[in-house]
């Protein structure tokens, strides 16, 4: 008997249940990177088109950050992940309770942090069975929170055969609407379609063989059939994302959705054993991530704005300036040999910093200003 085979209502919703019942222990561990300081700020200060090219978030996210409150902006952008990832559970598992369960357990390394790829990723999912105005909404709203979503396009398209049209024309529309509204930053501005890095191949196989949900993988190999070497190619503009954005995750998704074709025992023992693997990871995410938190915050407290100067990559930068000030450029900082936005002449305003401190990866120790000031 296949799994396809069971036909329980009730349990269709349960997988959705089951993400949001994991993930939310880990919720609230802090801004997980630069960006995401840089999201709260475009949030607090209602500039979506700071960087146009995830308006679309920060529109989600602000009515989440407004219940929840300024001060609580990271616990809610963690909310807005766990609530997008299990609505995408929730959808494969109307279509067979296994498929929502594999599902899951690939998001779950993703649904407890506050992040665009969550969201665009659980579009694309949900988009793939969704009736097809749904799903072409779906996928214009995953393009306005993030470009990488037209990486995945091929991949929805192909999965949902002859409605594929209406969803590169959704797609189609949502750029040039970003593109009029944006004047055109979308593309050139700061991390603009144009300007941004593409993934050097040589980086990303790393990252998806580190995270790929390899036992799913393994447990469908023997029931592969050729539709699915069409899905597998469509799958191949993914590998052109930054190493950083989890491209495999939408792999894995597509992978998920395949289970409901091979016996029950064997796709439960995948499922288990994929849930355990992406629970280590939320684990070491988690744990890293508070750590961080709780030392940017205790390194803020010793930074004078008007006075100091910080070197730090970006991602420890922008999160201890918005600590600091709210702003993740409110203070004199720059990454280590280079400026960013206006940073230059920040930092050299009224004459150098008068005391410069450097990130070492745990906290801040003096450091001499080696970029200098013309």
């Amino acid at each position: 008997m296949t799994v396809a085979q069971l036909e329980n209502p009730a349990a269709r919703w349960l997988p959705g249940v089951a993400l949001a019942a994991a993930s939310l222990p880990f919720v609230g561990a802090g801004p997980r990177n630069g960006d995401v300081a840089g999201y709260l700020w475009q949030v607090a200060a209602g500039r979506p088109w700071d960087r146009a090219t995830h308006a679309g978030y920060v529109w989600l996210a602000s009515p989440a950050v407004a219940l929840l409150g300024q001060d609580r902006g990271p616990l809610a952008l963690d909310l807005l992940s766990v609530a997008a990832c299990a609505l995408a559970s929730a959808a494969a598992g109307w279509r067979a309770p296994i498929a929502g369960y594999a599902v899951a357990a690939v998001l779950l390394p993703l649904a407890a942090f506050g992040e665009v790829d969550p969201v665009w990723i659980a579009c694309a999912a949900v988009a793939v069975t969704a009736p097809v105005g749904v799903s072409a909404a779906l996928m214009a709203t995953a393009v306005a929170v993030s470009p990488a979503a037209l990486l995945a396009l091929p991949w929805v398209c192909v999965a949902r055969g002859r409605d594929a049209g209406w969803l590169l024309g959704a797609a189609a529309l949502a750029v040039a609407a970003l593109s009029l509204a944006s004047g055109g930053a979308w593309w050139l501005g700061e991390r603009g379609v144009l300007v941004s890095e593409l993934s050097s191949l040589g980086r990303v196989p790393g990252t998806w063989l580190a995270h790929l949900p390899w036992v799913l993988v393994l447990a469908l190999a023997a029931a592969a059939d050729g539709s699915w070497r069409r899905e597998a190619l469509a799958l191949a503009p993914l590998l052109l994302l930054p190493a950083d954005v989890p491209g495999w995750a939408v792999a894995g998704v597509a992978v998920a959705r395949r289970l409901d074709g091979i016996p029950l025992p064997r796709a439960w023992l995948a499922v288990g054993g994929q849930a355990a693997l992406s629970l280590g990871w939320v684990l070491v995410d988690s744990g890293r991530i508070a750590d961080e938190t709780s030392a940017i915050a205790a390194a803020a407290t010793a930074v004078d704005p008007e006075r100091d100067g910080v070197i730090a990559p970006f991602s420890a930068g922008a999160r201890l300036s918005w600590v600091r000030t709210g702003d993740p450029y409110g203070l004199r900082w720059h990454p280590e040999g280079r400026w960013l936005r206006d940073q230059r002449s920040t930092w050299c305003a009224e004459g150098a910093p008068a005391r410069v401190w450097r990130w070492d990866g745990q906290a801040l120790v003096p450091a001499d200003d080696v970029a200098g000031c013309p």
